[in-house]
C-alpha cells in the first residue's frame, strides 16, 4: 500500500474519531425532563433535572435530581440526587450510576449506536440487577435526531408509545433507574426543557403543558392568608403585602422558571419590595411551618 494513502487514511480516521457524532442529552445550564408514571393509584408526574456535574472514579458524571410534581405551578428545585449519568457522545453510549445501600451499581441505559435487529438489556430492578431483553424494531432520523425504536410498549400509559432512545433527548421511559422499584415499561417522557426552552414534547403530553394530574390525588395545604403582589407584570420592582399581618414567621423563596432558587429569606413587615434585574417568569413561594402558597410573577422590562 502506498504510504501516502495510509497516512491520509490515518489522518481522516483521526478527524472522524475526534468529532462528536451524537448530541449530549444535557444543556449548558439546566436540563429538565418531566416523566409520567403510568401506574394506576400510584402514578404522577416526576421531574428529573440536572444543573451540575461531579467526578466519580476519574469520570465526569451529571447529577440527576428527582422530585414529584403536585401541580402545574410548582417550582422545581428541592429534589434529592437519585443518580448520576456519564456520557460517551463519540459512541452514543449513556450510563446511569446509582448508589444503593452504599454500593455503587451502574448500567448502560441508552445506546444510540444500535441498528435494526440488535438487542438491548434493560435493568428492571437495581437491587438485583435483573435484565430484560428488548429488540430494535427500527432506526430512523427525526428532525436531525437519531431515533432507536424497540419492540416494547410503555404499558398503562395514556397513548401507550413504543420504547425509544432519542438523540439529544434521552430514553422516553425517563430515568426509571432512579426509582425504588424500577419498572422500565411504566414511565413515559412528557417533555424535556433545555434551559428555559421546550426541546421535546412526547406522545403522552396530552395537556400540552408538561404536567399531567396524578392518579393518587395528592394535594398541598395552601397557606390561608391574603397576599397582594403588585404590579404584576412589572418592569422591575414588585411589592408584596401581607393582609392583616400579625408578625407571623413567614419564609419567602424566589425560583426561576427552571426551579432554581435565586433568593430566600423571611418576611419581617406587612410590605416588602423586591427588585428584579432580568426579564422572565418567576415563582414566589411563601410558607409557614406547615402550609405553602405559590404566586407566579412576570418581569417584562422592555
Amino acid at each position: 500500500m502506498n504510504p501516502h494513502y495510509l497516512l491520509i487514511g490515518l489522518i481522516l480516521n483521526s478527524i472522524v474519531s475526534s468529532g462528536q457524532p451524537f448530541r449530549t442529552i444535557f444543556s449548558k445550564d439546566t436540563t429538565l425532563w418531566n416523566v409520567f408514571e403510568c401506574e394506576p393509584d400510584a402514578g404522577g408526574t416526576i421531574a428529573y433535572y440536572s444543573f451540575s456535574d461531579t467526578i466519580i472514579n476519574s469520570k465526569t458524571y451529571h447529577k440527576i435530581y428527582r422530585e414529584f410534581i403536585y401541580n402545574s405551578d410548582q417550582p422545581i428545585g428541592k429534589g434529592d440526587v437519585c443518580g448520576f449519568v456519564n456520557e460517551d457522545t463519540i459512541n452514543g453510549k449513556y450510563w446511569f450510576l446509582k448508589f444503593d445501600n452504599y454500593e455503587s451499581k451502574e448500567c448502560l441505559f441508552m445506546d444510540l449506536g444500535l441498528n435494526e435487529g440488535d438487542t438491548f438489556l434493560l435493568i428492571s430492578d437495581f437491587r438485583f440487577m435483573w435484565e430484560k431483553t428488548v429488540i430494535v424494531d427500527s432506526v430512523y432520523m427525526d428532525n436531525d435526531k437519531r431515533v432507536i425504536e424497540f419492540n416494547k410498549f410503555l404499558t398503562n400509559c395514556i397513548e401507550i408509545p413504543k420504547l425509544k432512545f432519542i438523540e439529544g433527548v434521552g430514553a422516553i421511559n425517563g430515568f426509571y433507574m432512579g426509582e425504588n422499584y424500577e419498572q422500565p415499561y411504566v414511565y413515559s417522557l412528557i417533555c424535556k426543557y433545555n434551559n428555559d426552552t421546550l426541546f421535546y414534547s412526547g406522545e403522552s403530553n396530552i395537556n400540552g403543558n408538561c404536567f399531567i394530574e396524578q392518579y393518587g390525588g395528592i394535594s398541598q395545604n395552601e397557606l390561608n392568608i391574603n397576599i397582594l403582589v403588585y404590579p404584576n407584570p412589572s418592569s422591575s420592582l414588585v411589592s408584596v403585602e401581607i393582609d392583616d399581618w400579625q408578625k407571623e414567621v413567614l419564609k419567602y423563596e424566589f425560583y426561576n422558571l427552571l426551579g432554581q432558587k435565586i433568593e430566600a429569606g423571611y418576611i419581617k413587615t406587612f410590605k416588602t419590595d423586591f427588585r428584579f434585574q432580568t426579564n422572565g417568569f418567576y415563582y414566589l413561594v411563601i410558607s409557614d411551618e406547615y402550609n405553602i402558597k405559590t404566586i407566579k410573577i412576570i418581569i417584562n422590562g422592555n
